[in-house]
């Protein structure tokens, strides 16, 4: 079985978007000492802020239709669940600028946020909608396979963006990074346009009953998916809400320093290979074939990329985080020291989770979520640690809650085989 999936399709896909995302990676790590350089740790925790908060905002923009675009069968109705989940994030980002724009100040103030939000709160429904946007055109084309349009996308995407960081560290020095990141993400949308043309999509001939019974046929996404899905992203930026909340500035951007050592080469490659899983598995889906083969082999693949990892960074972690980030992000190297183990179990689990969209046994991955929701939420509990103390109790629960995770979707494999021997 293995080594017929090895020369498939699958296999082929996979190493496009795993390499090509890796090779894409390689711009930012080598931006990060230019621009940690130039930005204080202050600047890089506001924009940890600035982009947890749109995260979790971006999730509820298209109430989750996105995720549906790779499920239907047929074209007509994959590109009318596209053409609803853009216009909901339409009406979702205009929602949220008219609260901002009446209430963004108290609101502001009330969490002790910079004075750069309170100015500028327009990035907020700008970054969600571009976030949305781009997240909606992915599935598109993972859809149709146009796996190395994605690659295409995510380089577009990074030196866009590492280019107007750097070009606006004079001219808007407190929000530079911001600002940057915004402009990236709509070129990104730009190339997204482009290539959806040219992935024979068209919105000409979609109707508003195409609208109306394509959403209808995939009601589980919003009414399964959305709540908790918007808890589980809330959940991952928790600790850095808590970080702010219990500590400095400073030392947020120490570790958004590590965050982005760690996430960059990891977590966006598990990200990748996510998207090729669940094409393939609504593929076996729908053709009756066993799915825990795939997930299996995928398993063993991520955790022998996770263990070179997690051994670099934990014999490494100190010296490489000063010499990528520099000198003075010594504190970064020893949380990535802590940090390397819950990224490595995420990594492993997390594009496995597919499967539960894959078979529409969402009701099983919301309960995990809220599981994991309530777990972060007792961080909050540990006010008054130091923060490498936070954050050892912090790893400890994660790895415990993802192990859960991982026994879960074990469980829905082999169901899910189970009832496809019953069907043939």
């Amino acid at each position: 079985m293995i080594a017929k999936l090895k020369g498939s399709e699958y296999f082929k896909n996979s190493a496009i978007l795993i390499i090509g995302t890796g090779l894409v990676q390689i711009i930012p790590v080598l931006l990060q000492p230019i621009l940690r350089r130039i930005y204080s740790d202050e600047d890089f925790g506001n924009f940890a802020i600035y982009y947890s908060i749109i995260s979790v905002l971006s999730i509820a923009a298209n109430l989750r239709y996105s995720n549906s675009i790779v499920i239907p069968k047929e074209k007509r109705e994959a590109i009318a669940l596209l053409s609803g989940s853009l216009m909901l994030n339409v009406v979702f980002s205009i929602v949220l600028f008219t609260l901002l724009l009446l209430f963004g100040k108290p609101i502001f103030e009330y969490f002790k946020l910079s004075s750069f939000f309170i100015d500028y709160f327009w990035v907020f429904p700008l970054g969600v909608f571009l976030i949305s946007f781009n997240l909606t055109f992915n599935f598109w084309l993972t859809r149709m396979k146009k796996y190395q349009g994605i690659v295409i996308n995510k380089g577009a995407r990074r030196i866009s963006e590492g280019i107007f960081q750097y070009s606006l560290s004079n001219i808007w020095k407190n929000g530079g990074l911001i600002i940057g990141s915004l402009i990236g993400d709509f070129i990104n949308l730009i190339v997204f346009v482009f290539q959806f043309k040219n992935s024979e999509g068209s919105f000409k001939d979609i109707k508003k009953t195409d609208l109306k019974s394509s959403m209808k046929n995939q009601k589980e996404f919003p009414k399964y998916s959305l709540f908790p899905a918007f808890l589980d992203v809330l959940s991952v930026n928790l600790p850095i809400i808590f970080l702010s909340l219990f500590y400095s500035k400073s030392i947020l951007g120490q570790f958004d320093g590590s965050r982005q050592l760690l996430a960059l080469p990891l977590a966006l490659i598990s990200v990748s290979l996510s998207q090729v899983l669940y094409q393939k598995l609504v593929e076996l889906i729908n053709d009756n074939k066993p799915v825990f083969p795939i997930i299996k082999i995928n398993f063993l693949i991520l955790t022998g990329l996770a263990i070179i990892g997690t051994l670099i960074i934990t014999f490494f972690g100190v010296p490489l985080c000063q010499l990528i980030l520099g000198e003075k992000y010594l504190l970064a190297g020893k949380i990535s020291e802590i940090l390397i183990y819950s990224f490595a179990v995420r990594f492993i689990i997390s594009p496995l989770s597919i499967i539960f969209v894959a078979t529409k046994k969402l009701k099983i991955s919301a309960i995990w979520q809220i599981i994991y929701f309530i777990s972060m939420l007792t961080l909050y509990l540990l006010e008054g640690l130091n923060v490498l103390e936070f954050l050892y109790y912090f790893v400890l629960i994660d790895i415990a809650v993802y192990i859960l995770y991982g026994i879960l979707i074990y469980r829905t494999a082999k169901e899910t085989d189970a009832t496809a021997k019953v069907l043939i």
